[in-house]
């Protein structure tokens, strides 16, 4: 289980949650500007907290009392940009297995059944600007489970797709998660692909968890909430 109990004080307002997520999806939902994405960079380790704590499991990847922050190299957690981040240099193929240090046959094994599922076997040799965005979508999201990460960080990965394209990755997404069975993060500002995703959803406001309004409370009957 990931538990995240953090201070980050920002130019406009002091980032301030405290929140945990098993092996499901957590939707953090809000505004733009409201903290969102500074919360998955303290997860990866790319931003650091002011104070608190970042756990998964037994393993500690920031404790401000104990001076503890483990680097981004060392928690094994994969990251997919809201931009995707792919290498325009490196075909899909190249873009995929970057960062894997060694081919084992169970990576292996896991590349033959990612390109499978998200059916993009047969885009390996295609250069980057030749895809379109939920190709590119599905691209980033084999190279972030391909090296087994322990939590998958996902920043408005739906936000630049068409809605027939948005609802088609939804539900691959959730089939994903669940084949993966490792904690999903998915920052949107975006309050039905919340409610289609998520099985939490925490809702944040000028960088506070707050309870979801009359509004909110019927748009997400169903869901587990949090804040």
């Amino acid at each position: 289980m990931l538990t995240v109990d953090i201070i980050k004080t920002l130019p406009d307002f002091r980032l301030q949650l405290n929140f945990t997520v098993a092996n499901s999806i957590l939707v953090l939902l809000g505004p733009s500007g409201c903290g969102k994405t500074t919360t998955l960079r303290c997860i990866a380790g790319l931003t650091c907290p002011d104070d608190g704590t970042i756990t998964f499991g037994k393993e500690i990847f920031y404790s401000g009392s104990n001076q503890i922050f483990v680097a981004p190299k060392d928690r094994n957690i994969g990251y997919m940009f809201q931009d995707y981040a792919l290498f325009p240099h490196m075909n899909v193929n190249n873009n995929i297995w970057y960062g894997v240090k060694q081919k084992t046959v169970e990576i292996k094994q896991s590349y033959d059944k990612l390109v499978e599922l998200l059916k993009i076997g047969h885009l390996a040799n295609r250069a980057i600007h030749q895809l379109s965005g939920g190709e590119k979508q599905r691209v980033a999201l084999a190279r972030a489970l391909i090296a087994q990460p322990k939590i998958l960080l996902l920043d408005e990965p739906l936000s630049a797709l068409d809605c027939d394209t948005r609802l088609e990755l939804r539900s691959e997404l959730k089939k994903m998660q669940a084949i993966s069975k490792i904690p999903f993060i998915l920052v949107t500002h975006d309050l039905e692909e919340a409610r289609s995703m998520g099985d939490q959803v925490l809702f944040i406001e000028r960088g506070l968890q707050v309870p979801p309004s009359a509004r909110w409370k019927e748009c997400l009957c169903g869901r587990e909430k949090l804040g």
